[in-house]
């Protein structure tokens, strides 16, 4: 049985607020599929978030640490603050977006959320899309849909002016119908990134193994991402899947303006395979199964 902290709770199925699941089967099948054995669901699961320090974790439970943000870069989780990344001894299961190597130990495991993130893709993509295709002749140009903090890459800033040289740029915080909808492929956020041909979006920070929901946004709206993330993305994605932007130059923009303009080369991008076919993901779910069946709780 999955339970949950109030502030998984209310943060990621309860609250409307953007950054929300808003679904609880969502959720469960977005973090928790690994869960798959049927004796090992018969074990008492609590998942915890990554502000979470106050609320008493029962040790009769085995219990989950769940966090998507990059805390080697970003310094304000209570959580890791207090414990650092493992702590807690009260944590026996770590999602964690800030490692791209799954980790066992006798007393923990850690699951990489990328890893979590693709067999959530490879299990959904022909059933999640848009419900509106806008036509290749009444797309824009592209949707920003990350904000640059702290100007920690100016080759950031730097794209987004030759994107708008090049058409029409809107910013997702200008569309106010997306307002209160999930980050997460909501179906009113997939048929708007339809709408254009390009998503421009790139990670808040940098550190292998750190992805987050935006490139799999894009993906299941079926448009082009024009992506910066972390260094071993190739790891994961086919490198012909998305436009790198990591060093924005004249072949870029140049292949840009072809897909702009041809609407053959474009869908041929689209079709592209989306994943590295040889990425590793270590035996994650059989080696975390055969972790929980050992544990043993009263």
């Amino acid at each position: 049985m999955l339970t949950y902290s109030k502030k998984i709770n209310s943060y990621w199925i309860k609250d409307c607020n953007i950054f929300s699941m808003q679904n609880e089967t969502k959720f469960k099948n977005y973090f928790f599929s690994f869960i798959n054995n049927t004796e090992i669901n018969k074990k008492n699961f609590k998942v915890y978030d990554i502000y979470d320090i106050y609320e008493r974790m029962d040790n009769a439970n085995i219990n989950i640490m769940l966090c998507v943000e990059n805390c080697n870069f970003w310094k304000h989780y209570t959580h890791i603050n207090k414990y650092g990344n493992f702590g807690n001894t009260s944590i026996s299961i770590y999602l964690y977006n800030h490692f791209n190597k799954f980790i066992r130990t006798d007393t923990y495991i850690v699951i990489p959320i990328i890893y979590l993130q693709i067999d959530y893709f490879k299990t959904f993509y022909n059933n999640i899309k848009p419900t509106i295709f806008t036509p290749f002749n009444k797309k824009k140009l592209c949707l920003i849909v990350s904000i640059v903090k702290n100007n920690y890459n100016n080759n950031l800033i730097t794209t987004i002016n030759t994107l708008k040289q090049l058409g029409e740029c809107d910013y997702i915080k200008d569309i106010t119908i997306l307002s209160d909808k999930s980050c997460y492929h909501d179906l009113t956020f997939l048929n708007v990134i339809n709408q254009y041909k390009f998503i421009y979006c790139f990670e808040n920070s940098i550190t292998d193994g750190y992805i987050t929901e935006k490139i799999f946004n894009v993906i299941f709206g079926r448009s082009i991402p024009i992506y910066f993330g972390p260094n071993d993305k190739y790891r994961y994605f086919n490198k012909n899947s998305f436009i790198d932007i990591k060093n924005m130059d004249d072949n870029i923009i140049n292949q840009i303006k072809c897909l702009d303009k041809n609407e053959e080369l474009y869908n041929d991008f689209l079709n592209n395979e989306i994943l590295n076919n040889n990425f590793d993901n270590e035996n994650y779910i059989e080696q975390a199964n055969d972790f929980i069946s050992c544990i043993n709780k009263f």
